[in-house]
């Protein structure tokens, strides 16, 4: 099991490269980036075993990382189970969905080990690895008692050897006390009870409910007309609107597919076509423009392929806590903050 797992974009391959040793000169870490990687191993394969095997991820964010697809699939599978270490190796805005993380900013870094950032990244590592590795540890058992695993699930003392013979009596003595109790039991047995009775049982005879079904929103059910959508240079998106023309259930919400139609100062600027994901847990929707087409318009700004996110509110009417920034293309985009209800 490696200590370290260095998802990055291969642009970045001679800067990653430096900074993997640097790390590993500086903490002593076990360090895995595809350059491990054999002849002959497939790619994909080596690059899933040695994510399963990794205590912690480190992502290099940059102008070619955001965009990367697998790179983004990395850093998911490494924020979901909370071993994620964002960096950057130049100033970018992370996408949406990960810029609740804390980021190391190494974009002014040269592989100086005294580099303050990089002093302080080698300590949340070095943190970072000790909670993972504390987090899977098993408790040794006793040498005297070694357990089994009993299939399903549950520890239990190995029995000591016993001889065949003893086990011979055991049983014949057990099926005779078997025959006895059964043939007591049909001439003691009580009549059975009448329905009232067992209706009195209340609680204690009842089979336990099952759980309710999932319920997921319908957000393919009218538009979403945006409000409160002034971006940072100050122009006005109100009006705009977002459609989803089809949404798909997966295993932790929904696959979504639509359209933004933007109105700049209330005049429409042009259309951007979105594909996007719903989390069910969390109530968080982030979309992915794909392709943009401007229509004319009276002002200086063009559309530009961008990511955004919301929050469902609880009565699945309005999105809350809209954001959306840099672009997939690395076009730098107006910051800006928006709601839209229906």
């Amino acid at each position: 099991m490696s200590d370290i797992f260095v998802s990055y974009a291969h642009q970045d391959r001679d800067w990653v490269a430096r900074f993997a040793e640097s790390l590993r000169q500086a903490g002593g870490f076990d360090i895995w980036w595809d350059h491990n990687i054999l002849p002959g191993e497939q790619f994909d394969d080596a690059i899933q075993s040695a994510m399963d095997q990794t205590r912690c991820v480190v992502v290099v964010w940059s102008k070619t990382s955001i965009a990367s697809r697998w790179v983004r699939t990395e850093a998911r599978e490494a924020a979901r189970r909370n071993i994620l270490v964002p960096v950057m190796n130049e100033i970018v805005m992370p996408p949406l969905e990960f810029r609740s993380f804390e980021t190391a900013d190494m974009s002014d870094w040269q592989g100086d080990a005294a580099h303050d950032h990089f002093d302080e990244l080698v300590g949340a590592l070095r943190l970072a690895i000790e909670r993972a590795a504390a987090g899977n540890q098993v408790s040794e058992p006793a040498p005297s008692m070694p357990p089994t695993v009993a299939p399903d699930g549950y520890q239990e003392r190995r029995p000591r050897a016993i001889s065949k013979r003893t086990y011979a009596i055991g049983g014949t003595i057990a099926a005779a006390l078997l025959i006895a109790a059964f043939a007591a039991w049909l001439f003691t047995k009580p009549a059975s009870p009448p329905a009232t009775a067992l209706a009195s049982l209340g609680p204690e005879v009842s089979t336990p409910a099952a759980p309710p079904a999932r319920v997921l929103p319908n957000l393919t059910y009218g538009i979403w007309t945006l409000h409160d959508a002034i971006d940072d240079n100050r122009t006005n998106w109100n009006n705009s609107v977002i459609k989803f023309t089809s949404q798909q259930e997966v295993a932790d919400g929904l696959e979504l597919r639509g359209t933004f139609t933007w109105r700049f100062s209330d005049t429409v600027a042009g259309t951007e076509e979105f594909t996007g994901h719903y989390v069910a847990a969390t109530r968080q929707i982030f979309l992915e423009g794909t392709s943009v087409q401007d229509a004319p318009h009276g002002g200086p700004n063009h559309l530009a392929i961008g990511s955004y996110s919301a929050t469902l509110s609880v009565d699945d009417r309005t999105l809350l806590g809209g954001r959306w920034g840099q672009s997939e293309k690395s076009e730098t985009g107006v910051l800006s903050r928006w709601q839209a209800s229906r």
